[in-house]
């Protein structure tokens, strides 16, 4: 029974009462002044006895107990249980509406992935290498949205070298099976191998372009000239390596002069190398074995001109 109802009841009783303590009241002083019959009493006091009965009848649901109620109320429990039917159908039937949205949802999703989904149009096409027809292996061309997808067939018979997919790193490998894992670095990677140096600017973070041969020059740095001192860059290795290779060429500055210099490689602070590099032409590729190296030294001597060291690539 919830707290208003007792509350509500507590009230009723206590007007009850009252009501009978006043008509009691009201009646001995009218005993006083005349006779009145028991009849008469009743008679007086059975609006209020018709009012109060009423008002309990209507609280008797709440107060006797549930599995008492069918017996003065027959139809009681009849409505109860088919209220209960009423709110089962009625959850019955927002699930049934909720599964039905949530089927119309994804009919609706995978309708819209359907139109947007890329579909190849395949083409089985000829190949020509350097002008020469190439009738081997199965040159297909994919068009999905106006851009073009190559059967590998076709790369192989263009690099001339095994091409091979791996799903699990998801990497494109070109040349022999045993060689499928990065082995090589370039600097522009980690230009943190770059770590000091004199008169020397790396190209990672320079303003304005460097170029050599009239092409732009990257993944290095560049040495200003000098024919009094060397001036050079430190690259930290730290025994990684087996080899490293790049470009030199003098770059191409109006205000830079042309003169031939010299290019000298130190390994571990010891002198194992000795180059003349041209001025006058445009670049020069180097390669040098670097196998337990931890501090390589290219430096610049006998020259004005500033060179451009480059496309810097290490080898594991």
């Amino acid at each position: 029974m919830s707290t208003f109802l007792v509350v509500f009841l507590g009230i009723i009783l206590l007007l009850i009462f009252i009501s009978m303590f006043l008509f009691w009241r009201l009646n001995t002083r009218k005993k006083n002044q005349q006779e009145q019959t028991k009849s008469d009493l009743i008679k007086e006091f059975s609006p209020l006895i018709v009012a109060y009965v009423g008002i309990i009848i209507t609280a008797l649901p709440y107060v006797i107990p549930e599995e008492r109620v069918p017996v003065f109320f027959p139809e009681y429990e009849d409505k109860i249980s088919e209220i209960d039917e009423l709110k089962k159908e009625n959850s019955e039937l927002k699930s049934v509406i909720a599964d039905q949205t949530q089927e119309k949802t994804k009919l609706s999703k995978k309708n819209k992935d359907l139109e947007e989904k890329n579909y190849a149009e395949l083409t089985k096409a000829s190949l020509v290498v350097d002008g020469l027809a190439i009738e081997d292996g199965n040159n297909v061309v994919a068009d999905v949205n106006d851009t073009f997808y190559y059967n590998e067939d076709v790369l192989k018979n263009f690099v001339d070298q095994e091409i091979n997919y791996n799903d699990e790193d998801k990497t494109i490998y070109i040349g022999k099976k045993s060689d499928q894992k990065i082995t090589k670095q370039k600097l522009s990677e980690q230009y943190g191998i770059l770590y000091g140096g004199k008169d020397y600017k790396s190209l990672k973070d320079v303003e304005d372009d460097y170029y050599v041969g009239g092409k732009n020059i990257e993944g290095g740095f560049v040495i200003n000239g000098s024919t009094w001192r060397e001036n050079f860059a430190l690259l930290n290795t730290n025994n990684k390596f087996i080899k490293v290779e790049f470009d030199v060429g003098r770059t191409d500055e109006p205000s830079n002069s042309l003169e031939n210099g010299k290019m000298k490689i130190e390994f571990n602070g010891e002198k194992k190398h000795q180059e003349s590099i041209r001025a006058d032409i445009t670049t020069q590729h180097y390669e040098y074995d670097i196998t337990n190296v931890e501090t390589l030294k290219i430096a610049l001597a006998d020259s004005n001109s500033t060179f451009g060291f480059y496309n810097i690539v290490f080898t594991k």
